[in-house]
């Protein structure tokens, strides 16, 4: 069975996550969602992450929990604290034997992720990229994912990025 990462950092956005249960659900996948915190680099130091992004992180892997239960999607879901995220999220869909790792931007600006984070995965990974680009009124994602299966295809080929823009005219309530 394929297995498609969905990484988070911060800033929940159901939107996307709606997308990444469409895409496993349509591609007969495990959804690997894994939430990873920022620790500090600094071996002396005890700092651990804020108690806000810690209840953020929760509140994300239970939220695609309930949708991935409600839609009968397999997932798995794990928290991870890292000082180095993106060295440890290649890590993890390299462990996790993941065929693809979903990525999302919406107006230019990266969802579910830090801005840096989202550059150095498109520019650093060794894992197939499924690069969505979301404008800000794309609501509901179930419609347009029969037409991705093309782009899904391609990801096995490590070489690619995999690009799906969504505009306007794709909505509907």
């Amino acid at each position: 069975m394929r297995r498609l990462l969905l990484p988070f950092t911060h800033g929940i956005d159901g939107n996307a996550i709606d997308f990444a249960l469409s895409m496993a659900q349509q591609e007969q996948a495990i959804l690997v969602v894994i939430s990873w915190l920022h620790t500090s680099p600094d071996a002396t130091t005890t700092e651990q992450p804020r108690l806000g992004f810690i209840e953020q992180s929760q509140d994300f892997l239970a939220l695609v929990e309930h949708k991935a239960r409600r839609l009968q999607v397999p997932i798995e879901r794990i928290e991870l604290y890292s000082a180095n995220v993106v060295k440890s999220m290649m890590a993890m869909a390299g462990e996790m034997d993941c065929d693809a790792l979903l990525l999302f931007q919406r107006n230019h600006k990266a969802v579910l992720l830090d801005e840096l984070e989202l550059k150095q995965l498109l520019v650093m990974s060794r894992v197939p990229l499924l690069f969505v680009q979301m404008t800000a009124r794309t609501r509901f994602w179930h419609t347009i994912t029969a037409r991705l299966g093309c782009w899904v295809k391609r990801i096995r080929n490590p070489q690619k990025v995999a690009a799906v823009v969504l505009d306007e005219h794709l909505i509907h309530a």
